[in-house]
């Protein structure tokens, strides 16, 4: 699978080709959806830099690249456990600044 790189109307992307067709056609956004909404209470405020990443792109970024098939089950099953990760950063004029690194649990599901 194709990984691109790309800036459109102002908004700049990485991922995966889908991933990227999908920002540049105006689908739903980051902002709809639950998980980033959860994850967004700990963003820093006034936040200039923010990486993230839910746990359906981590495991479908995991089967595509094959590391997938490399994990032990216990690996996979703490990974199973991330419901998202962000970093954000403020930077103030001075050059001094602050990021927070914040990796989200998933609630336990009774049934697995």
């Amino acid at each position: 699978q194709d990984y691109v790189i790309a800036l459109h109307d102002g908004v700049f992307t990485a991922g995966t080709r889908p991933a990227a067709d999908f920002v540049a056609g105006g689908g739903d956004t980051l902002a709809d959806n639950a998980v980033y909404q959860a994850a967004s209470a700990t963003f820093l405020p006034d936040t200039q830099t923010l990486w993230y990443i839910g746990a359906e792109s981590i495991m479908a970024f995991m089967a595509e690249s094959g590391l997938e098939a490399e994990l032990s089950r216990d690996e996979a099953e703490v990974i199973k456990l991330i419901e998202s990760a962000s970093i954000t950063a403020n930077y103030n004029e001075d050059g001094t600044g602050v990021a927070r690194m914040v990796l989200t649990l998933a609630e336990p599901n009774p049934s697995e």
